[in-house]
Protein backbone atom coordinates (compact mmCIF):
# COMPACT_ATOMS: atom_id res chain seq x y z
CA UNK A 1 0.00 0.00 0.00
CA UNK A 2 1.52 3.31 -1.04
CA UNK A 3 1.06 6.62 0.74
CA UNK A 4 -0.94 8.13 -2.15
CA UNK A 5 -3.53 5.32 -2.02
CA UNK A 6 -3.84 5.65 1.75
CA UNK A 7 -4.36 9.41 1.44
CA UNK A 8 -6.98 8.99 -1.31
CA UNK A 9 -8.91 6.46 0.80
CA UNK A 10 -8.72 8.70 3.88
CA UNK A 11 -9.88 11.76 1.89
CA UNK A 12 -12.73 10.03 0.05
CA UNK A 13 -14.17 8.27 3.10
CA UNK A 14 -13.89 11.38 5.29
CA UNK A 15 -15.66 13.52 2.69
CA UNK A 16 -18.36 10.88 2.26
CA UNK A 17 -19.15 10.34 5.95
CA UNK A 18 -19.37 14.12 6.51
CA UNK A 19 -21.29 14.89 3.31
CA UNK A 20 -24.79 14.90 4.84
CA UNK A 21 -26.64 15.08 8.14
CA UNK A 22 -28.90 12.32 6.85
CA UNK A 23 -27.34 9.09 8.10
CA UNK A 24 -28.67 7.12 5.15
CA UNK A 25 -27.12 9.41 2.55
CA UNK A 26 -23.83 9.68 4.44
CA UNK A 27 -23.40 5.91 4.87
CA UNK A 28 -24.46 5.26 1.28
CA UNK A 29 -21.70 7.56 0.02
CA UNK A 30 -19.24 6.00 2.48
CA UNK A 31 -19.96 2.58 0.98
CA UNK A 32 -19.21 3.95 -2.49
CA UNK A 33 -15.92 5.44 -1.23
CA UNK A 34 -14.77 2.20 0.41
CA UNK A 35 -15.74 0.21 -2.70
CA UNK A 36 -13.07 2.03 -4.72
CA UNK A 37 -10.28 0.59 -2.59
CA UNK A 38 -11.60 -2.61 -0.98
CA UNK A 39 -13.42 -5.75 -2.18
CA UNK A 40 -16.80 -4.87 -0.64
CA UNK A 41 -20.33 -6.25 -0.98
CA UNK A 42 -21.98 -4.67 2.10
CA UNK A 43 -21.35 -2.80 5.34
CA UNK A 44 -23.14 -3.87 8.52
CA UNK A 45 -23.44 -1.74 11.68
CA UNK A 46 -24.31 -3.83 14.71
CA UNK A 47 -23.45 -4.66 18.31
CA UNK A 48 -23.01 -7.86 20.30
CA UNK A 49 -25.04 -8.38 23.47
CA UNK A 50 -23.54 -11.04 25.73
CA UNK A 51 -26.46 -10.66 28.16
CA UNK A 52 -28.96 -11.45 25.38
CA UNK A 53 -26.67 -13.88 23.55
CA UNK A 54 -27.52 -12.06 20.37
CA UNK A 55 -26.30 -9.53 17.84
CA UNK A 56 -28.43 -6.51 17.00
CA UNK A 57 -28.05 -5.21 13.45
CA UNK A 58 -28.93 -1.51 13.16
CA UNK A 59 -27.96 -0.46 9.63
CA UNK A 60 -27.00 -2.27 6.44
CA UNK A 61 -25.51 -0.62 3.37
CA UNK A 62 -25.38 -2.46 0.05
CA UNK A 63 -24.98 -1.36 -3.59
CA UNK A 64 -28.79 -0.96 -3.60
CA UNK A 65 -28.61 1.64 -0.82
CA UNK A 66 -29.00 2.20 2.93
CA UNK A 67 -31.46 0.24 5.10
CA UNK A 68 -32.41 0.70 8.72
CA UNK A 69 -32.73 -2.99 9.61
CA UNK A 70 -33.17 -3.03 13.43
CA UNK A 71 -32.85 -6.83 13.53
CA UNK A 72 -31.97 -9.07 16.50
CA UNK A 73 -29.95 -12.20 15.54
CA UNK A 74 -29.76 -14.96 18.20
CA UNK A 75 -26.24 -16.34 18.68
CA UNK A 76 -24.74 -19.28 20.46
CA UNK A 77 -22.93 -18.29 23.65
CA UNK A 78 -19.54 -19.36 22.30
CA UNK A 79 -20.08 -17.10 19.31
CA UNK A 80 -20.65 -14.07 21.55
CA UNK A 81 -17.66 -14.89 23.75
CA UNK A 82 -15.54 -15.25 20.63
CA UNK A 83 -15.99 -11.52 20.01
CA UNK A 84 -14.74 -10.40 23.42
CA UNK A 85 -11.18 -9.91 22.21
CA UNK A 86 -12.41 -7.57 19.47
CA UNK A 87 -14.50 -5.37 21.78
CA UNK A 88 -11.90 -2.76 22.59
CA UNK A 89 -11.63 0.81 21.26
CA UNK A 90 -10.78 0.78 17.56
CA UNK A 91 -10.24 -2.98 17.62
CA UNK A 92 -10.06 -4.90 14.34
CA UNK A 93 -10.33 -8.54 13.31
CA UNK A 94 -10.44 -10.38 10.02
CA UNK A 95 -12.63 -13.49 9.56
CA UNK A 96 -11.47 -15.40 6.45
CA UNK A 97 -14.92 -16.89 5.69
CA UNK A 98 -18.30 -16.29 7.27
CA UNK A 99 -19.37 -19.91 6.75
CA UNK A 100 -16.47 -21.14 8.88
CA UNK A 101 -17.45 -19.35 12.10
CA UNK A 102 -20.83 -19.23 13.95
CA UNK A 103 -21.22 -15.47 14.26
CA UNK A 104 -20.70 -14.73 10.60
CA UNK A 105 -22.93 -17.63 9.58
CA UNK A 106 -25.85 -16.45 11.77
CA UNK A 107 -25.66 -12.81 10.69
CA UNK A 108 -25.13 -13.69 7.02
CA UNK A 109 -28.28 -15.83 7.03
CA UNK A 110 -30.28 -13.16 8.89
CA UNK A 111 -29.46 -10.42 6.37
CA UNK A 112 -29.71 -12.67 3.29
CA UNK A 113 -32.88 -10.85 2.30
CA UNK A 114 -30.76 -7.76 1.57
CA UNK A 115 -27.28 -9.20 0.93
CA UNK A 116 -26.88 -12.69 -0.65
CA UNK A 117 -25.63 -15.36 1.77
CA UNK A 118 -22.41 -16.34 -0.05
CA UNK A 119 -19.03 -17.45 1.32
CA UNK A 120 -16.96 -14.34 1.97
CA UNK A 121 -14.52 -12.78 4.38
CA UNK A 122 -15.46 -9.91 6.65
CA UNK A 123 -13.48 -7.35 8.60
CA UNK A 124 -14.92 -6.28 11.96
CA UNK A 125 -13.97 -2.74 13.09
CA UNK A 126 -14.92 -1.27 16.47
CA UNK A 127 -16.06 2.37 16.42
CA UNK A 128 -15.63 4.10 19.78
CA UNK A 129 -15.88 7.45 21.50
CA UNK A 130 -13.16 7.39 24.15
CA UNK A 131 -13.48 4.08 25.97
CA UNK A 132 -17.15 3.68 25.08
CA UNK A 133 -17.95 1.21 22.30
CA UNK A 134 -20.27 2.90 19.80
CA UNK A 135 -20.93 0.13 17.25
CA UNK A 136 -19.28 -2.61 15.18
CA UNK A 137 -18.67 -1.72 11.54
CA UNK A 138 -18.31 -4.96 9.61
CA UNK A 139 -17.01 -4.73 6.04
CA UNK A 140 -18.41 -7.74 4.14
CA UNK A 141 -16.12 -8.87 1.35
CA UNK A 142 -16.86 -10.37 -2.04
CA UNK A 143 -15.23 -13.82 -1.55
CA UNK A 144 -13.30 -15.84 1.06
CA UNK A 145 -9.84 -14.60 2.12
CA UNK A 146 -10.34 -11.28 0.32
CA UNK A 147 -9.10 -9.22 3.30
CA UNK A 148 -5.50 -9.04 4.54
CA UNK A 149 -3.59 -7.27 7.31
CA UNK A 150 -2.79 -4.57 4.76
CA UNK A 151 -6.51 -3.84 4.41
CA UNK A 152 -6.78 -3.51 8.20
CA UNK A 153 -3.89 -1.05 8.14
CA UNK A 154 -5.67 0.99 5.46
CA UNK A 155 -8.92 1.21 7.45
CA UNK A 156 -7.43 1.69 10.94
CA UNK A 157 -6.65 5.47 10.62
CA UNK A 158 -10.27 6.06 9.57
CA UNK A 159 -11.83 4.57 12.72
CA UNK A 160 -11.50 7.65 15.02
CA UNK A 161 -12.96 10.23 12.57
CA UNK A 162 -15.65 7.77 11.46
CA UNK A 163 -16.59 7.12 15.08
CA UNK A 164 -17.08 10.83 15.73
CA UNK A 165 -18.99 11.38 12.49
CA UNK A 166 -21.35 8.41 13.01
CA UNK A 167 -21.93 9.42 16.63
CA UNK A 168 -23.01 12.86 15.43
CA UNK A 169 -25.21 11.37 12.70
CA UNK A 170 -26.93 9.04 15.16
CA UNK A 171 -27.46 11.89 17.62
CA UNK A 172 -28.91 14.08 14.87
CA UNK A 173 -31.23 11.25 13.86
CA UNK A 174 -32.44 10.89 17.47
CA UNK A 175 -33.02 14.64 17.66
CA UNK A 176 -35.06 14.54 14.45
CA UNK A 177 -37.18 11.67 15.74
CA UNK A 178 -37.76 13.57 18.98
CA UNK A 179 -38.71 16.67 17.00
CA UNK A 180 -41.26 14.66 15.01
CA UNK A 181 -42.78 13.21 18.19
CA UNK A 182 -42.86 16.68 19.70
CA UNK A 183 -44.59 17.91 16.55
CA UNK A 184 -47.22 15.17 16.88
CA UNK A 185 -47.81 16.19 20.47
CA UNK A 186 -48.09 19.81 19.38
CA UNK A 187 -50.57 18.75 16.70
CA UNK A 188 -52.60 16.98 19.36
CA UNK A 189 -52.71 20.14 21.48
CA UNK A 190 -53.65 22.25 18.48
CA UNK A 191 -56.40 19.78 17.67
CA UNK A 192 -57.84 20.23 21.14
CA UNK A 193 -57.67 24.03 20.79
CA UNK A 194 -59.36 23.83 17.38
CA UNK A 195 -62.16 21.75 18.86
CA UNK A 196 -62.56 24.18 21.74
CA UNK A 197 -62.84 27.06 19.30
CA UNK A 198 -65.62 25.20 17.42
CA UNK A 199 -63.91 25.34 14.06
CA UNK A 200 -66.63 24.51 11.50
CA UNK A 201 -64.39 22.14 9.51
CA UNK A 202 -61.88 19.91 11.26
CA UNK A 203 -58.74 19.83 9.14
CA UNK A 204 -59.51 23.08 7.33
CA UNK A 205 -55.89 24.17 7.74
CA UNK A 206 -54.36 20.81 6.81
CA UNK A 207 -55.84 17.88 4.88
CA UNK A 208 -58.99 19.76 3.86
CA UNK A 209 -57.30 23.07 3.09
CA UNK A 210 -58.06 22.83 -0.64
CA UNK A 211 -61.69 21.88 0.10
CA UNK A 212 -62.08 24.78 2.53
CA UNK A 213 -60.60 27.24 0.02
CA UNK A 214 -63.13 26.04 -2.57
CA UNK A 215 -65.96 26.57 -0.09
CA UNK A 216 -64.74 30.10 0.60
CA UNK A 217 -64.78 30.82 -3.14
CA UNK A 218 -68.46 29.85 -3.14
CA UNK A 219 -69.39 31.97 -0.12
CA UNK A 220 -70.95 34.79 -2.16
CA UNK A 221 -72.29 32.69 -5.03
CA UNK A 222 -75.25 30.41 -5.66
CA UNK A 223 -73.52 28.12 -8.14
CA UNK A 224 -74.63 24.47 -8.27
CA UNK A 225 -72.10 22.25 -6.50
CA UNK A 226 -71.20 18.59 -7.04
CA UNK A 227 -69.42 16.99 -4.07
CA UNK A 228 -67.57 13.74 -4.80
CA UNK A 229 -65.74 11.35 -2.52
CA UNK A 230 -65.83 7.90 -1.00
CA UNK A 231 -68.55 6.91 1.41
CA UNK A 232 -67.96 8.16 4.94
CA UNK A 233 -65.68 11.07 3.98
CA UNK A 234 -68.10 13.69 5.29
CA UNK A 235 -69.72 15.02 2.15
CA UNK A 236 -72.76 16.05 4.17
CA UNK A 237 -70.51 18.12 6.47
CA UNK A 238 -69.15 19.93 3.41
CA UNK A 239 -72.69 20.55 2.18
CA UNK A 240 -73.66 21.98 5.58
CA UNK A 241 -70.69 24.33 5.52
CA UNK A 242 -71.47 25.48 1.97
CA UNK A 243 -75.00 26.29 3.09
CA UNK A 244 -73.77 28.11 6.24
CA UNK A 245 -71.54 30.37 4.10
CA UNK A 246 -74.10 30.76 1.31
CA UNK A 247 -76.24 33.84 0.55
CA UNK A 248 -79.18 31.44 1.04
CA UNK A 249 -78.18 30.51 4.61
CA UNK A 250 -81.37 32.11 5.99
CA UNK A 251 -83.56 30.03 3.67
CA UNK A 252 -84.64 26.38 4.01
CA UNK A 253 -82.04 23.64 3.63
CA UNK A 254 -83.68 20.38 2.58
CA UNK A 255 -81.64 17.17 2.58
CA UNK A 256 -82.56 14.16 0.47
CA UNK A 257 -80.77 10.81 0.45
CA UNK A 258 -81.60 9.55 -3.03
CA UNK A 259 -80.23 6.12 -2.21
CA UNK A 260 -82.72 5.70 0.66
CA UNK A 261 -85.80 6.55 -1.40
CA UNK A 262 -87.72 3.55 -2.78
CA UNK A 263 -87.88 3.65 -6.56
CA UNK A 264 -91.69 3.67 -6.49
CA UNK A 265 -91.81 6.71 -4.21
CA UNK A 266 -88.88 8.70 -5.59
CA UNK A 267 -90.94 10.92 -7.94
CA UNK A 268 -93.61 11.71 -5.35
CA UNK A 269 -91.03 12.43 -2.62
CA UNK A 270 -88.94 14.74 -4.77
CA UNK A 271 -91.57 16.48 -6.88
CA UNK A 272 -94.76 16.17 -4.84
CA UNK A 273 -98.08 14.48 -5.55
CA UNK A 274 -101.61 15.57 -6.33
CA UNK A 275 -104.65 14.05 -4.68
CA UNK A 276 -105.78 10.91 -6.52
CA UNK A 277 -102.56 10.50 -8.48
CA UNK A 278 -102.41 6.90 -7.32
CA UNK A 279 -104.19 4.62 -4.89
CA UNK A 280 -103.58 5.95 -1.41
CA UNK A 281 -102.89 9.55 -2.46
CA UNK A 282 -105.72 10.95 -0.35
CA UNK A 283 -104.37 14.50 -0.35
CA UNK A 284 -102.02 16.75 -2.25
CA UNK A 285 -98.60 17.44 -0.76
CA UNK A 286 -95.49 19.29 -1.88
CA UNK A 287 -92.26 17.47 -2.72
CA UNK A 288 -88.78 18.23 -1.45
CA UNK A 289 -88.09 20.73 -4.21
CA UNK A 290 -91.09 22.85 -3.26
CA UNK A 291 -90.09 22.61 0.40
CA UNK A 292 -86.67 24.02 -0.54
CA UNK A 293 -88.16 27.00 -2.40
CA UNK A 294 -86.09 30.10 -1.58
CA UNK A 295 -83.27 28.01 -0.18
CA UNK A 296 -81.10 24.99 -1.01
CA UNK A 297 -81.74 21.31 -1.65
CA UNK A 298 -78.99 18.77 -0.96
CA UNK A 299 -79.28 15.64 -3.08
CA UNK A 300 -77.03 13.01 -1.52
CA UNK A 301 -76.16 9.88 -3.55
CA UNK A 302 -77.32 11.58 -6.74
CA UNK A 303 -76.12 8.58 -8.74
CA UNK A 304 -78.97 6.49 -7.31
CA UNK A 305 -81.67 8.52 -9.10
CA UNK A 306 -83.85 6.51 -11.46
CA UNK A 307 -83.84 7.44 -15.18
CA UNK A 308 -87.35 8.92 -14.81
CA UNK A 309 -86.30 11.05 -11.82
CA UNK A 310 -83.23 12.22 -13.74
CA UNK A 311 -85.44 13.52 -16.56
CA UNK A 312 -87.71 15.38 -14.15
CA UNK A 313 -84.73 16.80 -12.25
CA UNK A 314 -83.26 18.08 -15.51
CA UNK A 315 -86.52 19.92 -16.23
CA UNK A 316 -86.41 21.49 -12.78
CA UNK A 317 -82.88 22.75 -13.40
CA UNK A 318 -83.71 24.03 -16.88
CA UNK A 319 -87.11 25.62 -16.27
CA UNK A 320 -87.03 26.29 -12.51
CA UNK A 321 -90.45 24.67 -12.33
CA UNK A 322 -91.85 21.56 -10.64
CA UNK A 323 -94.79 19.50 -11.80
CA UNK A 324 -96.32 17.27 -9.14
CA UNK A 325 -97.03 13.63 -9.83
CA UNK A 326 -100.55 13.39 -11.25
CA UNK A 327 -100.75 17.13 -11.77
CA UNK A 328 -100.86 19.35 -14.86
CA UNK A 329 -99.81 22.66 -13.33
CA UNK A 330 -96.18 23.74 -13.15
CA UNK A 331 -95.08 25.46 -9.93
CA UNK A 332 -92.09 27.82 -10.01
CA UNK A 333 -89.29 27.10 -7.53
CA UNK A 334 -86.26 29.16 -6.60
CA UNK A 335 -83.66 26.71 -5.43
CA UNK A 336 -79.95 26.05 -5.35
CA UNK A 337 -78.83 22.45 -5.81
CA UNK A 338 -75.93 20.81 -3.99
CA UNK A 339 -75.42 17.20 -5.10
CA UNK A 340 -73.11 14.55 -3.70
CA UNK A 341 -72.10 11.07 -4.81
CA UNK A 342 -69.59 8.33 -4.14
CA UNK A 343 -70.25 6.85 -7.57
CA UNK A 344 -68.15 7.39 -10.68
CA UNK A 345 -70.57 9.48 -12.73
CA UNK A 346 -68.22 9.47 -15.72
CA UNK A 347 -68.43 5.68 -15.90
CA UNK A 348 -72.19 5.87 -15.48
CA UNK A 349 -72.31 8.23 -18.46
CA UNK A 350 -70.51 5.65 -20.57
CA UNK A 351 -72.82 2.89 -19.33
CA UNK A 352 -75.88 5.00 -20.08
CA UNK A 353 -77.13 4.90 -16.48
CA UNK A 354 -76.74 8.65 -15.92
CA UNK A 355 -77.87 11.39 -18.28
CA UNK A 356 -75.11 13.43 -19.87
CA UNK A 357 -77.14 16.66 -19.96
CA UNK A 358 -77.99 16.32 -16.24
CA UNK A 359 -74.34 15.63 -15.42
CA UNK A 360 -73.21 18.89 -17.00
CA UNK A 361 -75.99 20.80 -15.22
CA UNK A 362 -74.82 19.50 -11.86
CA UNK A 363 -71.07 19.51 -12.45
CA UNK A 364 -70.68 23.31 -12.47
CA UNK A 365 -68.44 23.62 -9.41
CA UNK A 366 -66.88 20.35 -8.25
CA UNK A 367 -65.44 19.68 -4.81
CA UNK A 368 -63.67 16.39 -4.15
CA UNK A 369 -63.42 15.32 -0.51
CA UNK A 370 -60.27 13.18 -0.09
CA UNK A 371 -60.51 9.88 1.80
CA UNK A 372 -59.07 9.72 5.29
CA UNK A 373 -56.04 7.70 4.16
CA UNK A 374 -55.01 10.70 2.01
CA UNK A 375 -55.39 13.24 4.83
CA UNK A 376 -53.77 11.34 7.69
CA UNK A 377 -52.42 14.61 9.08
CA UNK A 378 -55.99 15.27 10.27
CA UNK A 379 -56.26 12.04 12.27
CA UNK A 380 -55.33 13.54 15.63
CA UNK A 381 -57.66 16.50 15.19
CA UNK A 382 -60.55 14.29 14.14
CA UNK A 383 -60.03 11.88 17.04
CA UNK A 384 -60.05 14.72 19.56
CA UNK A 385 -63.07 16.29 17.85
CA UNK A 386 -65.09 13.10 18.16
CA UNK A 387 -63.77 12.44 21.66
CA UNK A 388 -65.07 15.80 22.83
CA UNK A 389 -68.50 15.12 21.32
CA UNK A 390 -68.70 11.72 23.01
CA UNK A 391 -67.40 13.06 26.32
CA UNK A 392 -70.05 15.77 26.31
CA UNK A 393 -72.75 13.19 25.66
CA UNK A 394 -71.42 10.86 28.38
CA UNK A 395 -70.81 13.78 30.76
CA UNK A 396 -67.15 12.84 31.32
CA UNK A 397 -63.83 14.60 30.87
CA UNK A 398 -62.35 14.47 27.37
CA UNK A 399 -59.57 11.84 27.43
CA UNK A 400 -56.17 12.26 25.83
CA UNK A 401 -54.95 10.29 22.86
CA UNK A 402 -52.48 7.44 23.37
CA UNK A 403 -49.74 8.71 21.03
CA UNK A 404 -48.00 5.32 21.09
CA UNK A 405 -50.65 4.02 18.67
CA UNK A 406 -50.20 6.76 16.07
CA UNK A 407 -48.01 4.68 13.76
CA UNK A 408 -50.70 2.01 13.42
CA UNK A 409 -53.43 4.62 12.95
CA UNK A 410 -51.40 6.29 10.21
CA UNK A 411 -50.81 3.00 8.40
CA UNK A 412 -54.43 1.79 8.53
CA UNK A 413 -56.33 2.24 5.25
CA UNK A 414 -59.59 3.50 6.89
CA UNK A 415 -62.00 1.97 4.36
CA UNK A 416 -64.94 3.52 6.25
CA UNK A 417 -63.18 6.90 6.35
CA UNK A 418 -64.28 9.52 8.91
CA UNK A 419 -67.48 7.67 9.75
CA UNK A 420 -65.48 4.59 10.73
CA UNK A 421 -63.10 6.71 12.83
CA UNK A 422 -65.99 8.34 14.70
CA UNK A 423 -67.52 4.97 15.53
CA UNK A 424 -64.16 3.59 16.71
CA UNK A 425 -63.57 6.59 19.00
CA UNK A 426 -66.99 6.16 20.59
CA UNK A 427 -66.44 2.42 21.01
CA UNK A 428 -63.04 2.99 22.62
CA UNK A 429 -64.52 5.52 25.06
CA UNK A 430 -67.36 3.16 25.93
CA UNK A 431 -64.90 0.36 26.71
CA UNK A 432 -62.42 2.58 28.63
CA UNK A 433 -64.11 5.91 29.49
CA UNK A 434 -61.38 7.12 31.88
CA UNK A 435 -58.29 5.94 29.98
CA UNK A 436 -56.35 7.52 27.11
CA UNK A 437 -57.98 6.79 23.75
CA UNK A 438 -56.42 3.61 22.33
CA UNK A 439 -57.89 2.53 19.00
CA UNK A 440 -55.24 -0.12 18.30
CA UNK A 441 -57.15 -3.09 19.80
CA UNK A 442 -60.19 -2.19 17.70
CA UNK A 443 -58.34 -2.24 14.37
CA UNK A 444 -58.10 -5.42 12.28
CA UNK A 445 -54.96 -7.52 12.59
CA UNK A 446 -55.04 -8.60 8.92
CA UNK A 447 -52.12 -6.76 7.20
CA UNK A 448 -54.18 -6.38 4.02
CA UNK A 449 -56.08 -3.53 5.72
CA UNK A 450 -52.91 -1.44 6.02
CA UNK A 451 -51.41 0.88 3.41
CA UNK A 452 -47.96 -0.67 3.42
CA UNK A 453 -49.35 -4.05 2.37
CA UNK A 454 -50.06 -5.39 -1.11
CA UNK A 455 -53.66 -4.32 -1.55
CA UNK A 456 -53.87 -4.89 -5.27
CA UNK A 457 -53.18 -8.57 -5.90
CA UNK A 458 -56.39 -10.33 -4.99
CA UNK A 459 -58.02 -13.14 -6.90
CA UNK A 460 -59.97 -10.54 -8.89
CA UNK A 461 -56.78 -8.79 -10.02
CA UNK A 462 -55.10 -12.14 -10.63
CA UNK A 463 -58.10 -13.03 -12.80
CA UNK A 464 -57.44 -10.01 -15.02
CA UNK A 465 -53.71 -10.78 -15.08
CA UNK A 466 -54.51 -14.30 -16.28
CA UNK A 467 -56.75 -12.85 -19.01
CA UNK A 468 -53.96 -10.54 -20.21
CA UNK A 469 -51.39 -13.35 -20.12
CA UNK A 470 -53.71 -15.62 -22.12
CA UNK A 471 -54.32 -12.92 -24.72
CA UNK A 472 -50.63 -12.11 -25.11
CA UNK A 473 -49.69 -15.79 -25.20
CA UNK A 474 -52.37 -17.19 -27.50
CA UNK A 475 -54.02 -14.22 -29.14
CA UNK A 476 -57.31 -15.20 -27.53
CA UNK A 477 -58.73 -16.35 -24.23
CA UNK A 478 -58.39 -20.01 -23.43
CA UNK A 479 -61.87 -21.45 -23.26
CA UNK A 480 -60.94 -23.98 -20.63
CA UNK A 481 -59.58 -21.35 -18.21
CA UNK A 482 -61.93 -20.73 -15.31
CA UNK A 483 -62.92 -17.12 -14.77
CA UNK A 484 -63.13 -17.53 -11.02
CA UNK A 485 -61.32 -19.94 -8.76
CA UNK A 486 -63.32 -22.69 -7.13
CA UNK A 487 -62.91 -21.16 -3.70
CA UNK A 488 -64.62 -17.87 -4.59
CA UNK A 489 -67.94 -19.29 -3.54
CA UNK A 490 -70.14 -18.97 -6.63
CA UNK A 491 -70.48 -20.34 -10.15
CA UNK A 492 -70.06 -18.50 -13.44
CA UNK A 493 -73.24 -16.90 -14.69
CA UNK A 494 -74.26 -16.65 -18.34
CA UNK A 495 -73.15 -13.02 -18.36
CA UNK A 496 -69.76 -13.98 -16.95
CA UNK A 497 -69.34 -16.79 -19.46
CA UNK A 498 -70.17 -14.44 -22.33
CA UNK A 499 -67.67 -11.90 -21.02
CA UNK A 500 -65.05 -14.67 -20.85
CA UNK A 501 -65.56 -15.59 -24.49
CA UNK A 502 -65.37 -12.05 -25.86
CA UNK A 503 -61.58 -11.89 -25.65
CA UNK A 504 -59.30 -8.90 -25.21
CA UNK A 505 -62.02 -6.31 -25.74
CA UNK A 506 -63.96 -7.58 -22.72
CA UNK A 507 -61.45 -7.44 -19.86
CA UNK A 508 -63.60 -4.83 -18.14
CA UNK A 509 -66.66 -6.96 -18.81
CA UNK A 510 -65.04 -9.87 -17.00
CA UNK A 511 -64.41 -7.73 -13.93
CA UNK A 512 -67.87 -6.10 -14.04
CA UNK A 513 -69.57 -9.48 -14.44
CA UNK A 514 -67.55 -10.99 -11.57
CA UNK A 515 -68.47 -8.12 -9.25
CA UNK A 516 -72.12 -8.21 -10.24
CA UNK A 517 -72.29 -11.98 -9.74
CA UNK A 518 -70.72 -11.67 -6.29
CA UNK A 519 -73.10 -8.87 -5.27
CA UNK A 520 -76.06 -10.84 -6.57
CA UNK A 521 -75.10 -13.97 -4.65
CA UNK A 522 -74.37 -11.92 -1.52
CA UNK A 523 -77.56 -9.82 -1.90
CA UNK A 524 -75.69 -6.53 -2.13
CA UNK A 525 -73.53 -7.10 0.96
CA UNK A 526 -70.00 -5.82 0.36
CA UNK A 527 -67.87 -6.53 3.42
CA UNK A 528 -67.94 -8.86 6.39
CA UNK A 529 -68.63 -12.60 6.49
CA UNK A 530 -70.61 -13.71 3.47
CA UNK A 531 -69.95 -10.43 1.65
CA UNK A 532 -68.90 -9.91 -1.97
CA UNK A 533 -65.40 -8.81 -0.92
CA UNK A 534 -64.89 -12.10 0.88
CA UNK A 535 -66.25 -14.07 -2.09
CA UNK A 536 -63.86 -12.29 -4.47
CA UNK A 537 -60.93 -12.46 -2.02
CA UNK A 538 -60.51 -8.70 -2.30
CA UNK A 539 -60.16 -5.84 0.19
CA UNK A 540 -63.59 -4.19 0.69
CA UNK A 541 -62.18 -0.73 -0.03
CA UNK A 542 -60.64 -2.01 -3.27
CA UNK A 543 -63.97 -3.57 -4.25
CA UNK A 544 -65.76 -0.27 -3.63
CA UNK A 545 -63.21 1.51 -5.82
CA UNK A 546 -63.89 -0.98 -8.63
CA UNK A 547 -67.64 -0.51 -8.17
CA UNK A 548 -67.32 3.26 -8.40
CA UNK A 549 -65.13 2.94 -11.48
CA UNK A 550 -67.73 0.85 -13.30
CA UNK A 551 -70.81 2.58 -11.86
CA UNK A 552 -72.05 -0.51 -9.99
CA UNK A 553 -74.46 0.12 -7.12
CA UNK A 554 -74.84 -2.44 -4.34
CA UNK A 555 -78.39 -1.25 -3.65
CA UNK A 556 -79.61 -2.82 -6.89
CA UNK A 557 -78.74 -6.28 -5.58
CA UNK A 558 -80.41 -5.98 -2.17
Amino acid sequence: MNIATQFDLYRDVTLAITSSLDIGQALGRTFEAFSKYLPLSAISFHEYRADLEAAKVYYLVTPEGFREVDMVVPLKREAVLDMIDVRKPYGQRIFPCNHDEPTGTAISKAISKYAPDIPRAHMCNILSIGDNILTHMSLLGTHPDCYTKEHCAMVAPLLPPMSLAISNLMQFKMNEEFRIKLGLKNTSLKAELEVLSDNPLVGANQGLAAVFNSIRQLSSRETPVLITGETGTGKDVIANLIQCMSPRREGPFVKVNCGALPETLMDSELFGVEKGAYTGASSSRPGRFEQADGGTIFLDEIGELTPQAQVRLLRVLQNREVERLGGTKSRPVDIRIIAATNSNLESMLQNGTFREDLYYRLNVFRIHVPPLRERREDLVQLIMHFAKKVAKRFNIDTPKLDLATLDQLMAYSWPGNVRELENLVERAMVLSPHSPINLSPLLPEDPSWYLNSDQGMSSLEKLIDKRIAAILGNGKLLQNTQVLRADTGFEKSGQLKRAEMNGASSLNEVMVAAIQDALSKCQGKINGPGGAAEALDINPSTLRQRMRKFGISANKFK
